[in-house]
Order: structure tokens, then sequence, then C-alpha cells
């Protein structure tokens, strides 16, 4: 048994560590007009100690708490690992500026499934796979999701959030929905179909509303060997089969499937990404030599780079040759030259495309 729990911690640490030295390329970095904050989106024990690992985040054990207060954010997380396949989290957090909040693909798979509550104050713009959905102010939403998606949150400035967060894997699953016979199986199965990574389903409540008050009413700042865990699995218990129940009724619900591609694929779309980003002075290079260069399809690179950019491969190019134009303006470099420096026939050429990205004319930007 010892020698059990010695080899799964390892094989966590291991995994933390990996993907800690991935996740330094995006940690507090600002981009796109947004700070990155990254996270592991496989795995809750992966999770937990991801951010542990942050900086400026502090841990304490007693209370299973991770908290930050910076220029960038203040968090307060508290998570349980409440049985064998289940773990929840429950987050208050305000958002000092435009962050986005950035799933990073790990090297290892796992059966969890991601189901969240969650409440704002503003709206929150999310990425699945490449698709940008809105959610509006003060809404309140369950969200389905498999490890493997890659969703990507933008949290406006001054936002603040409480999301609740049950985090549970197959096995658990079956054992404990598969069974109950009050619950249409196929509907089930359809929720957790291998070919769906996310689902998003809006229906409320103010005893649902109440519900999640009380719990995290039970956690907050009390310590963990204080918590009456068989009275929180039993209300974690209800609220997940009440969501469950719900979708199974002929209840109005909003339910989007997205499209999605393996987590080896997006990695290499990303590097195809970060190779177009380093090359906007020197040309595009076409799809036919990414192609060979990445050893993908011309067909496969068009319909990936979309689902993850959500735009075309030179359409995102040429965006960011304007976006570094506007930093060539800042240093006061002639128009001419920039038009140059990013390889278009004369000025007017790369002056119609700066309009057609930002509305004016680089000559009246600033």
């Amino acid at each position: 048994m010892q020698d059990a729990i010695l080899q799964k911690f390892k094989k966590v640490t291991t995994s933390v560590d990996k993907w800690f030295t991935k996740a330094n390329a995006y940690m507090y970095n600002f981009r796109d007009g947004h700070f990155q904050f990254p996270y592991v989106p496989n795995d809750p024990e992966l999770m937990i100690e991801g951010i542990k690992k942050t900086p400026f985040v502090t841990f304490d054990e007693p209370m299973q708490c991770l908290e930050t207060n910076s220029a960038i954010m203040k968090i307060k997380l508290k998570f349980l690992n409440i049985e064998e396949g289940l773990w929840m989290t429950a987050t208050h957090s305000h958002w000092k500026v435009q962050t986005k909040v950035v799933a990073l693909p790990v090297e290892t798979s796992s059966d969890y499934y991601f189901l969240t509550y969650s409440r704002s104050t503003d709206a929150i713009n999310v990425k699945i796979e490449g698709h940008i959905h809105s959610f509006e102010n003060n809404s309140r939403s369950w969200t389905l999701y498999k490890s493997t998606t890659a969703l990507d949150a933008f949290f406006t400035k001054n936002c603040k959030a409480f999301t609740t967060l049950f985090i549970f894997n197959k096995t658990w699953i079956e054992k404990n929905i598969s069974n109950i016979t009050e619950l249409n199986q196929d509907i089930i199965n359809q929720m957790l179909d291998a070919n769906t990574a996310y689902k998003h389903y809006i229906y409320d409540n103010a005893h649902i509303n109440n519900e999640f008050n009380d719990l995290y009413s039970k956690l907050n700042d009390v310590a963990v060997n204080q918590i009456n865990m068989t009275e929180i699995k039993q209300q974690v218990y209800g609220l997940i089969l009440g969501f469950f129940k719900k979708t199974n009724q002929n209840s109005p619900l909003i339910d989007k499937n997205i499209e999605t591609i393996s987590s080896r694929e997006r990695i290499k779309i990303e590097r195809i990404e970060k190779m177009l980003t380093q090359t906007l002075t020197t040309g595009f290079c076409g799809l036919e030599a990414i192609s060979k260069d990445f050893d993908i399809s011309q067909t496969k690179l068009k319909k990936h780079f979309k689902i993850v950019f959500d735009d075309s491969v030179y359409s995102y190019y040429q965006k960011k040759q304007m976006e570094l134009s506007v930093e060539f303006l800042k240093q006061q470099i002639p128009i001419q030259k920039i038009a140059e420096m990013l390889g278009y026939e004369n000025a007017g050429k790369f002056s119609g495309k700066f309009k057609d990205v930002f509305g004016v004319l680089p000559s009246k930007y600033f």
C-alpha cells in the first residue's frame, strides 16, 4: 500500500514539474491585452499541485485552501478530495486586470469529467477549442467538460466570480449515476459521449443557488478535519445527481457541442502559431511549406488552425503583423519603412490592410 502511494506521489510530482516547465512560458505574461495564468485541465491532483507551485500563491494545508492577492488577481480556492474518484473546489475570484486563464495540455491522459456551476458579476468570454462563447453578467450556469478539453477563460477588469467545480472520473460516475433507474441512460451516455468534449447548460432556481451558498458556508474558513464530510458528501451527491436529473427532463436547456482535436494535434498547431509569430518580418512561407515542415496535411492544417485560433492561417499571420506594426508606429518608424519591413509592396497596400484590421489608417492610429 505504501509503495503504491509512493509511486503515485512520484508520478504526480514528475508530471507537475514537466507541466510547470511549460507553464513558465505563460506565467503572468501579457499577450493580446490579457495577463496569462496557466492551469492543468487534466487531473484534479495535478491541477491543485500545479497551482501550489505558482508564484505568489500560498497554501494553507489544514484549511486545504490556496490563496493569492497580487496586482493581477485575488483568489481563494478551497478544495476537497471527497472520496476515490470525486473532488470538489470552491473558488472566489476577483480579476483586477484583464486576465486569460490558459489550459495547457499535459502528456498524460485521464478519464476525469469537470462539472462547474458558476456565477459572475461581469460577462466572461470562454474559448473552447477555438470557439468563443460569452456568458452574460450575473449569469448562473452549468458546464460539463472532459479533462482533454482545451478551455481558456477571459476575465474583464474587476470581474468577480464564484465557481464550484465537481471533478469525477468515469469509474465514479458509472458507480453512482449509471445504476439509477429514474435516469435515462441513453441521455447520460450522450452527455458523456467520447466525441463530445464540452457541453454548456443554463438553468437555475433559488433552491440551487441557496444550496451552493450553504455548501460554501460549510467549507469557508473551516479546517478539513472539522468538516462534516458525510454531510458534504450527501450535499455534493445531491447537486451532481440533480444536474443529471434535470438534463433528463424536457425543460429548456442550452446545449452546445464543440468540435475538438486531440492534445497532441493542438500542441502541433500551437508550435505552428509560434513559428508564425517569430517570422512576421521574414514573409509568410505558405501553407505548403508549413505542411511539409510540420508533417501535417494542408486540409488538416487549415481545419485545426481554425479550431484552435478561430481564424485562417494567413489571416492570423496578417493580423499579427498589424499588431507588430503598431509597436513600430510607437517607435515613430515611417510607414513606408514599416511596409518594407513586413514585406508589403508599398505603403498603400500596408495601410489598406492596417485599416481592415483596426478600422483606421496607420497615420491616424495615434
